[in-house]
């Protein structure tokens, strides 16, 4: 018996690999394009194609996704999201579980010259961050907390700043929540499990699985300065390792 389940779920894995990833290319790049035509007149147009283009790419990666906590993020406010980070697959998971409100997310600008794809990237709204000097950084940081007083969107943030390799929650960079506590909005810590598991760093195997999302006790920051900046990130990253165990 433990042969033949280990049979089908091999089978199961050159399947997703060997007709999914081929998919999701060409999806991908037909998404982005539509993305692109519809946000020229919407960006909320287009943040439909990105969810759709989310729950079709998690379907080809035979991926089930549970949530637990998602009362606690009511539909008329705006949140700053910080996650931990494993898998490409981890934007579209949030996107999928949390599509009852605009998401943003704050990604390296490289990922915005990737053509047709990176074009959709920045047409629906997502902002670039320029890593190569803590200047440049803040500057991508300030024109975030801008966009965040004027317009009805969450952010994303993953402060780990890369996907983990062996699973485990690195250390977190700062400048995440300085953007928390300048725009004064409430910070919901997430821990995402299993994304990992079906598609690691530097992986193109696909191996179809669960994967689960846990929304924490949103945080108050209202009355936080740059000097509780420390204490915002430790005490976020203890609720993330928290859930994810």
């Amino acid at each position: 018996m433990a042969q033949q389940n280990g049979g089908i779920a091999g089978a199961r894995i050159a399947f997703h690999t060997i007709f999914g990833i081929p998919w999701i290319i060409v999806s991908t790049t037909i998404y982005a394009i539509m993305a692109i035509l519809l946000s020229i007149f919407s960006r909320k147009a287009g943040m439909v194609i990105a969810r759709l283009w989310s729950r079709q790419l998690l379907a080809l990666c035979g991926v089930k996704v549970s949530i637990d906590g998602l009362d606690k993020i009511k539909h008329s406010s705006k949140f700053i999201i910080v996650s931990n980070h494993q898998s490409h697959l981890d934007i579209p998971v949030l996107m999928s579980v949390l599509s009852h409100i605009h998401l943003t997310f704050i990604a390296k600008k490289e990922l915005f010259l990737i053509p047709v794809f990176g074009w959709g990237v920045y047409m629906i709204g997502n902002v670039s961050i320029d890593r190569s000097s803590a200047r440049k950084g803040r500057v991508s940081l300030a024109k975030a907390a801008q966009r965040l007083q004027e317009e009805d969107i969450s952010v994303v943030l993953f402060p780990e700043g890369t996907r983990s390799e062996t699973g485990d929650i690195g250390g977190f960079k700062r400048g995440g929540f300085s953007l928390a506590i300048e725009s004064g909005l409430t910070v919901v810590p997430v821990a995402i499990i299993g994304t990992r598991s079906v598609l690691s760093k530097k992986s193109y195997t696909i191996h179809p699985g669960r994967v689960a999302v846990r929304i924490g006790n949103p945080i108050d920051v209202s009355g936080m300065g740059r000097g509780d900046k420390e204490m915002l990130m430790r005490n976020v990253r203890e609720k993330i390792v928290e859930m994810s165990a």
